[in-house]
């Protein structure tokens, strides 16, 4: 791809940047520095009714880049974050449960559908198993709490 970078001050048109054959990459960090310049203006001496203009193909192509790059970014989350359901290796789904103890120990669990108790990982006290809200859907499993969670356990 090619890039330029153009400044324009009152009347004058100075070309500052072309470059032929830019990667995708290099094209993002030359327009990021770019516009980091242009954004410190009075430091740089660009005076008042100074115009900047970048070509429109190389602005599309940044944002299309850094909308790749943070679809890359939540790909690479777990699954199980997003649905509060982790599967153990036979494939049983397991799900997402806060739990309080009286020892103070919290934390997050995955149990299965149906379990009543669960152990806390600091006293090992057994700590009784609720849904976390009252809605049940049609295959009996409860509805998610604001924080994702399907069950709470507290003592």
């Amino acid at each position: 791809m090619n890039l330029s970078l153009t400044v324009r001050n009152k009347d004058k048109e100075t070309m500052i940047l072309k470059i032929n054959d830019v990667s995708t990459k290099q094209e993002s960090e030359i327009i990021k520095s770019f516009f980091d310049l242009a954004n410190k203006n009075e430091a740089h001496n660009l005076v008042e009714g100074t115009n900047i203009f970048l070509d429109a193909n190389a602005i599309e192509s940044v944002l299309e880049q850094e909308e790749v790059q943070d679809k890359e970014t939540k790909s690479t989350e777990p699954e199980f974050w997003k649905t509060g359901i982790k599967y153990d290796d036979e494939g049983v789904p397991r799900y997402k449960t806060h739990y309080e103890c009286e020892c103070g120990n919290k934390g997050r669990r995955y149990v299965y559908k149906g379990s009543l108790d669960l152990e806390c990982h600091n006293c090992g006290q057994p700590i009784n198993i609720e849904p976390a809200t009252r809605k049940i859907d049609e295959d009996g499993l409860p509805g998610r709490d604001s924080y994702g969670n399907f069950y709470t356990a507290k003592n």
